[in-house]
């Protein structure tokens, strides 16, 4: 969906899990309503008496409007990173940042051990490392495309 100012990934946990399932009864909800409403005569007349026409952009808008409530409970999560507005806000270690987008010196990617996981790490101006998500979460990719804008090479 169109959201060109916030960008979210979402934890490959149970709450990530939890969210794709509500999310996708919601989408359900929201199409099955949007095409059984009433349609308001006026906008009948309007499509000159055909109600297929209004009935896509009901299901357009609802489309659209489940992809921000989707973006926003992902963001909503305790272990999600999410950059909005030129700042990145996510936990480490029980603790959330919120860093300005200024403040990235540099993005990598490590490998963790046990697991040989490989994790996106911020460099901030002050020489502090943070890690910010595995690669592998949904998302993930975006958010360091968008962050990536920010970092001066």
């Amino acid at each position: 969906m169109f959201r060109p100012w916030l960008r979210t990934a979402r934890p490959d946990d149970w709450t990530g899990t939890l969210v794709e399932v509500v999310m996708a009864g919601l989408l359900v909800l929201f199409v099955v309503t949007a095409i059984l409403v009433v349609i308001p005569p006026r906008w009948l007349a309007l499509a000159a008496g055909y109600e297929e026409p209004v009935r896509l952009v009901f299901v357009l808008v609802a489309l659209y409007l489940w992809g921000w409530t989707r973006a926003l409970a992902i963001a909503a999560l305790p272990r999600a990173p999410f950059f909005i507005f030129g700042r990145l806000v996510f936990r480490e270690g029980g603790r959330r940042h919120r860093l300005r987008a200024r403040e990235i010196v540099e993005i990598v990617v490590e490998a963790r051990l046990p697991d040989d996981v490989d994790v996106f790490v911020v460099v901030l101006r002050d020489g502090t490392r943070h890690d910010l998500c595995p690669v592998t979460w949904r998302g993930a990719g975006r958010l360091y495309r968008r962050l990536r804008r920010y970092v001066r090479d």
